[in-house]
């Protein structure tokens, strides 16, 4: 299973467009895509994303991407240590878990804020 989406891309590339635009620090901004660790509590609740060109890792459009820089809320079992911050698409399909899980896209996951799931 794909954990981007050609439809998530556009909407990742929408929202890292206009986060950069208007950069308030609000809160409020839909939660695009989630993403879990399903042999741990880690979860990824991705927000924005700018898509990367394999050469150097710079910008590009999102059809040629060839990786992604997320920006949202993660996770890692730890509610005390969540955070907002960055990871990388290609770190996160190099995850292994028990039994060679990976890192799965909730499917079901119908959208909520970043607020929503900060409290």
């Amino acid at each position: 299973m794909k954990l981007i989406t050609k439809a998530i891309a556009t909407k990742l590339h929408a929202a890292d467009q206009a986060h950069l635009a208007h950069d308030d620090g609000n809160t409020d901004q839909p939660i695009i895509v989630k993403l879990f660790a399903p042999w741990a509590a880690a979860t990824w609740y991705i927000v924005t994303g700018t898509p990367l060109d394999s050469i150097n890792g710079e910008p590009c459009e999102p059809d040629k991407a060839q990786d992604w820089h997320l920006f949202g809320f993660c996770n890692l079992g730890d509610d005390i240590n969540a955070e907002l911050g960055y990871v990388l698409l290609s770190q996160l399909q190099e995850l292994r878990g028990f039994a060679g899980l990976k890192v799965e896209r909730d499917l079901y996951y119908d959208g909520h804020t970043l607020a929503d799931v900060m409290t």
